[in-house]
């Protein structure tokens, strides 16, 4: 395959959006957009080169040759001119497509990224918008939290010195029954020695008479039963 050949096989464009083809075959241009290319397309039809080669090969024929540089200039003239009778046209054309084209894909891709800046910027306020509710919901969950936390804390600080209180009431109630009691015991102690002391004395003082009496009156031996008798029973319905 010529070197000519390889670039007729050349895509020319290739815009990955639109999906538009330019590929140059065999002297031809096919141009698809949208999609594959499932069939070729054929803008302008290459005009026959060996009849173009025919008629110019003629024309140069009719006119007489030159010696010299006029020969040589006429001969770069006529290439130019076979060049242009070929090409001219055509690639006029193909110029004229390709400009269209690329005004098209540039305008595209315009229009994809101006589209995909307001995408983003779209996409950016609203997650900047879901961040900032995020954020005042977690504020306002920290903050009914933190509330939640000081009363119950509140309440247990009242409750422990309720708790307190009742302890160090209930401790002066005991001191105070305690001291009551102590004072009970120290007066009834008291009484009873007191009691004891004089029951003491009133029996000593009748056993002194008694025995004076013996002395004097010499008693017999049942008159001294007898009063000793009442004696013991006074003493025992004294300490019932």
């Amino acid at each position: 395959m010529s070197e000519s050949e390889k670039r007729d096989e050349f895509p020319l464009y290739l815009n990955r959006k639109a999906s538009t083809v330019v590929v140059r075959e065999n002297g031809k241009i096919f141009i698809k957009e949208g999609g594959a290319m499932t069939e070729p397309q054929e803008v302008k039809k290459t005009p026959d080169i060996s009849e173009l080669s025919k008629s110019v090969a003629a024309e140069i024929a009719a006119k007489p040759q030159s010696a010299g540089n006029g020969g040589g200039k006429d001969a770069a003239g006529n290439i130019d001119k076979i060049r242009d009778l070929i090409f001219g046209n055509q690639m006029q054309d193909y110029e004229k497509r390709f400009g269209r084209l690329e005004e098209r894909m540039f305008k595209e891709m315009t229009d994809s990224k101006s589209e995909s800046k307001k995408n983003f910027d779209s996409l950016e306020k609203y997650l900047n918008k879901e961040i900032e509710m995020l954020k005042d919901r977690i504020s306002q969950e920290q903050n009914t939290r933190t509330e939640a936390f000081k009363e119950l804390s509140r309440q247990l600080k009242d409750t422990t010195r309720s708790f307190e209180k009742k302890i160090d009431s209930m401790g002066d109630q005991f001191n105070e029954s305690s001291n009551d009691l102590r004072q009970q015991i120290s007066d009834l102690s008291l009484s009873l020695r007191n009691d004891v002391r004089q029951k003491y004395e009133e029996i000593l003082y009748a056993i002194e008479q008694t025995a004076d009496e013996l002395r004097t009156n010499k008693v017999d031996r049942s008159a001294l039963s007898g009063l000793l008798s009442e004696m013991a029973m006074r003493i025992a319905n004294d300490r019932t």
